[in-house]
């Protein structure tokens, strides 16, 4: 009853957000509205909301899905994720299950089928399974002002996701969990269990999806990375990394939002840099030049003035502050543009 009033709340919440978006900008959303019209249409299996649920579908969409639960799982077993191990007395291990998302491209078509194994935190004890769960997040105040800086100077602006991201991070507590459910066959299942038999659970290493403090502590390992390779953290925003060179010049700024990063770079060389430190622990999708952040759509001002003349509903007199990148100028443009 508590976990259907928590998601209740929170769809709630997000129809508030909606419905304020829509009055700022009505346009834009019927424009959405059509588009994710047009996109049920030519969609004709929604994704499905559990394995049940999946099982009632046509066999070629079934085969999808299962295909990718087992890419799921071999990723999973090769990063070590988790091992089998014996559940100690006294001992109750969490439970698990599957949720699955098609991945579309710009064009709204889908690309991929993507079914994610997550652990079911909500079974989770405190003081037993997890202690803290705090996780910060760059402040939109914080980002803004990242664009700012990046604008004025006319430096780059790229974005990266690190690909699995609380999958890199190591546990401090020992939590049990459960087999998977709905996928292994007999021969899997005598392979994992060969050793402890029936009393067989799995011992989680890394944070897997859905565990209360999984955020935490994939914040904290990102943290210690980003430090090892030169950023120092500002003291003001927990999310947002200063690089600076040996003299002590500024030359780079990170913000992170759980698994995106954006980062403004005064030139290639310290672009490339930043994205190898990266690498050297993480796996990164390269976005190269920042388009879209959290919601935040991102263009040189000359192309939002251009935009926005074109725009439904353009009105003059309303101003609002961009700032021009070759001259760090500020340049009024119309609120639509809402660039900064």
């Amino acid at each position: 009853a508590k976990k259907t009033i928590e998601w209740w709340d929170a769809k709630e919440q997000l129809q508030q957000i909606q419905a304020v978006k829509a009055m700022r900008n009505p346009d834009a959303a019927v424009q959405n509205a059509m588009v994710a019209d047009d996109l049920a249409a030519n969609d004709k299996y929604p994704e499905p909301s559990s394995y049940a649920a999946l099982l009632k579908l046509p066999d070629s969409e079934k085969a999808k899905w299962k295909q990718s639960m087992r890419e799921e799982l071999q990723s999973l077993l090769k990063r070590h994720t988790f091992k089998p191990a014996k559940l100690p007395p006294g001992r109750t291990p969490i439970k698990c299950g599957w949720v699955f998302k098609k991945k579309r491209g710009a064009d709204g078509k889908v690309t991929r089928y993507k079914a994610r194994l997550v652990a079911c935190g909500y079974s989770q004890r405190q003081g037993i399974d997890f202690h803290e769960t705090f996780a910060p997040v760059v402040s939109f105040t914080s980002l803004r002002l990242i664009l700012a800086i990046a604008n004025s100077l006319g430096w780059l602006l790229h974005q990266i996701d690190i690909e699995t991201a609380f999958l890199n991070a190591k546990l401090n507590e020992t939590i049990y969990m459960e087999l998977p459910p709905n996928l292994l066959n007999d021969s899997e299942i005598d392979a994992l269990t060969k050793e402890y038999g029936e009393n067989t659970v799995l011992e989680l290493v890394m944070a897997l999806y859905g565990l209360k403090q999984a955020s935490h502590e994939w914040n904290d390992t990102a943290h210690e990375h980003l430090v090892h390779i030169g950023f120092r953290r500002s003291t003001v925003d927990l999310c947002v990394y200063m690089l600076n060179d040996k003299s002590g010049k500024l030359i780079a700024l990170l913000g992170i939002w759980v698994d995106d990063c954006i980062i403004a770079a005064q030139n290639d060389a310290t672009m490339a840099k930043i994205k190898n430190g990266l690498r050297k622990k993480f796996t990164i999708s390269d976005g190269s030049d920042a388009k879209h952040f959290v919601g935040l759509r991102i263009q040189p001002a000359a192309a939002a003035v251009a935009q926005q003349a074109q725009e439904p509903g353009h009105h003059p007199q309303r101003l609002l502050h961009v700032v021009r990148g070759h001259r760090g100028e500020l340049l009024q443009v119309a609120v639509g543009a809402r660039q900064l």
